[in-house]
């Protein structure tokens, strides 16, 4: 019985010998091509330009033409800007009562 457990095991090992020294040897082979494969091979960016589609222009050729003049922005009063930062950001100003009535804490 023993004797049977040693074959089994150098057959194992043989088989899985042969099954590596049979893949080392097909990764050494060229892959097989087409002709026309080696040709988009030695031309990739033209093959993919080829065949990727064109994609639409994002900009509308269609659309009116908006007169510069008409979108000008007006300035901005720095004094009403910085009022406005001050009411935001005010700490001393009681907070006003959320959903349920309660009063929110703030900081």
């Amino acid at each position: 019985m023993e004797n049977l457990v040693i074959l089994a095991a150098i057959a194992a090992t043989v088989i899985g010998c042969i099954l590596m020294a049979g893949l080392v040897r097909a990764g050494r082979r060229p892959p097989l091509l087409l002709p026309q494969e080696e040709d988009w091979a030695d031309d990739e960016a033209g093959t993919i330009r080829k065949l990727t589609p064109d994609r639409p222009s994002p900009i509308d050729r269609n659309a009116p033409v908006l007169d510069v003049e008409a979108l000008e922005a007006k300035p901005l009063d720095p004094r009403a800007l910085d009022a406005q930062m001050n009411l935001m950001f005010d700490r001393n100003r009681r907070p006003e009562p959320d959903a349920a009535g309660r009063q929110r804490r703030i900081g």
